[in-house]
């Protein structure tokens, strides 16, 4: 939690760093409040990946019962 506060501090776009003091100081005494803090531009994978490989499970998932329902509505 200590890396997103840094990280958010010291953040090249000035609309997301802290504005305020206090903003930082609620932070650092809240740390599990803290959420992650990611640059623009930061792929899926790399902000969720339990969120990027379960929805690549779910839609590989569906296509082999599609594809297994082709298959057996020909015979």
């Amino acid at each position: 939690m200590l890396e997103a506060i840094v990280l958010r501090a010291i953040s090249i776009d000035p609309e997301r760093r802290y504005q305020h003091y206090s903003e930082l100081t609620f932070d650092l005494t809240h740390p599990v409040k803290v959420e992650p803090f990611h640059e623009r531009g930061t792929s899926l994978l790399e902000r969720n990946p339990l969120g990027f490989y379960r929805t690549g499970f779910f839609i590989l998932l569906f296509t082999v019962v599609w594809l297994l329902l082709q298959l057996l509505s020909r015979r």
